[in-house]
């Protein structure tokens, strides 16, 4: 049994089933224990550029306590361009 349990969570991707909140979370967590940062929630941040609006700021917010959770050259650029693609898409209307 113990056997079966050990190999469907090596077989899962763990990192997948993140959330993008959980993720930052997880980060600032480890920053604030001092412990090294999961590889979960390493390959986990590579996928922002999949995240929803909330979760991007989210990530933009976070790097203020945690600048290095910001891995990429570029990547607060790169989060901007994506916000802005979601301002794009909000449709002005009057009552």
């Amino acid at each position: 049994m113990n056997f079966l349990l050990e190999e469907i969570k090596s077989s899962q991707n763990l990192y997948v089933s993140m959330t993008p909140t959980r993720t930052v979370q997880s980060f600032l967590d480890a920053k604030k224990k001092g412990s090294p940062i999961p590889e979960e929630v390493w390959k986990s941040l590579h996928g922002y550029r999949k995240w929803d609006e909330p979760d991007l700021i989210g990530l933009r917010n976070a790097s203020a306590y945690a600048p290095e959770i910001l891995f990429e050259e570029g990547m607060d650029a790169e989060i901007e361009r994506l916000l802005a693609e979601f301002k794009k898409k909000i449709v002005p209307h009057k009552f």
